[in-house]
């Protein structure tokens, strides 16, 4: 058995203060049991997954950790004296450049005669240069070695790629649009082609915007729509748009909305923020989950926004995380029946009811209190075999229902809110404990999520194209931070495996089946080939959640102490990976790909080892803090 925790954590006065709650809480500290080891977790409600983690070696199994944790690490920079941006000549409008390449880290390096200062441990180089009128000639020397390239300034005329197929096809999320009215169908496709499109049985011509210098270069396509006549909400279907015999389907759907009907909505994210106005830059009032129904009484947006609905609970959401309701819900949900049931050390509130309402988490200093959008009926089910509660209480505010539950002495770590059918679950997690002195991550899984993945590169490297991208750098530290958790005890799931790129919905569901009580996003920053660039350097981590605070916080700092750079701190942010309630999440930037000592950190295995064994470190002091 492990032992039992005795840190103590401000989760929930801090759940309170950035869900903008009356303020006057005080920090309430909870402390207690540990939940169950690893080959005892359960599988929460509803989930898919039964398959615990596979178990790894531990540090008692292993004669050299940074042997085994930088193992078969794949990443290949380029090595000698080159360029790399550009590899070869090349011409430019723009009145700069930003020259990389590599070189011989132990010889001094000019360019153009003049020493190159700040490269990499590697090597590796990055400067922005100016470029005059006409031909600019580069070279990089190191004793009786030399590369050479040619810049020409000018017109790029003729360096646009050519495209054989159909990109950003419109609608890209499920759109409904009144009776009537004007829909604009439109894609990216190469100039000079014939494009249809096909929507509800209408096949439509498409025609390009604007005249292009060359055939096969992308361009513009668009026609009008005009939205047939149906009643209510009416699904029309996708947009098919062809090409030479090739089909490409819009990712969203269109709907079409009679005159007089109410437009229901669902969520299709696991996790979205609802605004208290129409931006994203208002005030985030709450969050939503993946089922949730409610009516559009009103809409709204702007250019940072995009098109944004107001709910019938007041707040404000994107169109692009919901799609319309077809089936007949409830909005002003009843609920006719409560159960409270224990599943393992989990704790389940299951309300049956005609609705899948919407929430907010109102909490102080004694209490977890959730407020249920457009509810009536709610009744306290019997808590009697609750550790983490003492009592509830259920009341009317207006057109909501107040949820409130009593905390006990037992550690809460997370809650968790899903839907099936009009069944709604609030699932909470108590504290995970501790392992023991030589495993102190044992009974803990984690869930690692290397970013991007597949034709998603995210960041490019130093080297641009042709070295390590961001997706190749988080796959290999993912990699090597799986092994050095297991060495501690820990379970992991990597929700990105090979080379694919699940959605975000994807990687939230896949952690949260595996009952995962970490979850790592791993990424690298970037912005732009620039001057910038070769100052804009360090980690930073960014989390949602105030419970995840003091991890991000503890990771910047361990990962710049332990590799040197920079440490940009912890920063709150609604990234939607980090918006997850049922166990600590962060998205770590490990740092610059295109500066050049970052980049040569991040690829090296004593910079990938550093990275890791930092996380891993701050992970074991989380759990143990008091």
């Amino acid at each position: 058995m492990k032992n039992k925790i005795t840190a103590k954590r401000k989760w929930i006065a801090a759940l309170a203060a950035v869900l903008c709650v009356a303020g006057g809480c005080k920090p309430r500290y909870v402390g207690g049991a540990s939940r169950s080891s690893q080959e005892e977790k359960v599988i929460t409600a509803g989930a898919e997954v039964e398959d615990i983690p596979e178990r790894l070696p531990t540090l008692a199994e292993v004669s050299d950790p940074y042997q085994y944790v930088t193992e078969n690490l794949s990443l290949s920079v380029p090595q000698g004296l080159a360029f790399l941006h550009p590899s070869e000549d090349t011409s430019t409008a723009s009145g700069t450049y930003y020259l990389t390449g590599v070189s011989d880290p132990e010889q001094p390096l000019l360019l153009n005669g003049k020493e190159i200062e700040n490269r990499g441990q590697n090597g590796s180089f990055a400067r922005s240069v100016t470029l005059e009128d006409a031909e600019n000639k580069f070279t990089i020397q190191q004793g009786t070695q030399e590369a050479s390239v040619i810049i020409q300034k000018g017109s790029e005329e003729g360096k646009v790629p050519l495209t054989d197929k159909i990109t950003k096809m419109q609608p890209e999320i499920s759109t409904a649009e009144d009776v009537g009215e004007i829909y604009t169908l439109q894609c990216i496709g190469p100039a000079g082609s014939r494009i249809t499109a096909e929507i509800a049985g209408e096949t439509i011509e498409m025609k390009q915007n604007v005249a292009a210098a060359q055939d096969g270069v992308p361009a513009t396509f668009s026609a009008q729509y005009r939205i047939p006549e149906k009643e209510g909400i009416s699904l029309l279907g996708t947009v098919t748009y062809s090409l030479n015999g090739t089909a490409y389907p819009s990712e969203g759907q269109l709907f079409s909305v009679a005159s007089g009907s109410d437009l229901t909505v669902e969520l299709q994210n696991e996790a979205i923020c609802i605004f208290s106005g129409p931006s994203v830059n208002q005030k985030i009032l709450t969050t939503g989950r993946k089922g949730a129904v409610d009516k559009v009484i009103d809409f709204g947006g702007d250019n940072a926004s995009g098109k944004m609905y107001q709910l019938g609970m007041g707040g404000w959401i994107q169109a692009a995380g919901v799609s319309p309701a077809t089936e007949e819900i409830a909005v002003k949900s009843v609920f006719s029946e409560s159960e409270f049931t224990r599943q393992k050390e989990q704790e389940i509130f299951t309300f049956h009811g005609d609705g899948r309402p919407l929430y907010r988490i109102e909490a102080d200093e004694e209490a977890f209190a959730i407020r249920f959008y457009q509810t009536s009926g709610l009744k306290v089910p019997d808590l009697g075999k609750s550790q983490l509660f003492l009592q509830g209480q259920a009341e009317q505010d207006g057109d909501d229902t107040i949820l409130t539950l009593s905390l006990s002495q037992e550690p809460l770590w997370g809650y968790y809110v899903e839907y099936e059918g009009t069944d709604t679950r609030l699932i909470f997690l108590p504290h995970p404990g501790q392992g023991t002195e030589d495993l102190p991550l044992d009974g803990i899984t984690v869930a690692i999520d290397p970013g991007h993945g597949g034709t998603d590169t995210g960041t490019l490297g130093l080297p641009y194209d042709m070295a390590p991208m961001e997706k190749d750098v988080a796959a290999a530290t993912a990699e090597a931070l799986k092994k050095q958790l297991g060495l501690l005890g820990a379970r992991v799931v990597l929700v990105r495996e090979g080379d694919d790129n699940p959605t975000m919905n994807v990687r939230m569901k896949r952690s949260w089946e595996a009952s995962a009580d970490f979850y790592i996003s791993l990424h690298c920053n970037g912005a732009g080939y620039s001057q910038e660039m070769i100052t804009a350097n360090g980690v930073e981590v960014y989390y949602f959640e105030p419970a995840a605070q003091k991890l991000a916080e503890s990771i910047s700092s361990r990962i710049s102490e332990a590799t040197g750079r920079r440490n940009r701190g912890a920063q709150h942010s609604y990234y939607r990976v980090t918006m997850q309630s049922f166990a600590p999440s962060v998205l770590v930037e490990l740092g610059f790909l295109p500066n050049p000592g970052d980049f040569d950190s991040m690829c090296s295995k004593e910079g990938i080892y550093q990275s890791v064994t930092a996380i891993s470190d701050a992970l074991v002091e989380f759990l143990q803090q008091e």
